[in-house]
């Protein structure tokens, strides 16, 4: 089986972004260890 992870909405150009959120995403996606990632 393959295992898929999807983000969307990122908005890393919006003065409302977060880093740490994005940190957190990455350890989550991390941990997940997809065999893809997509970003839309």
């Amino acid at each position: 089986m393959t295992r898929l992870y999807h983000i969307s909405d990122i908005h890393v150009a919006s003065k409302y972004f977060q880093p740490q959120l994005m940190e957190q995403l990455v350890d989550e996606v991390n941990r997940e260890r997809p065999d893809l990632l997509v970003i839309s």
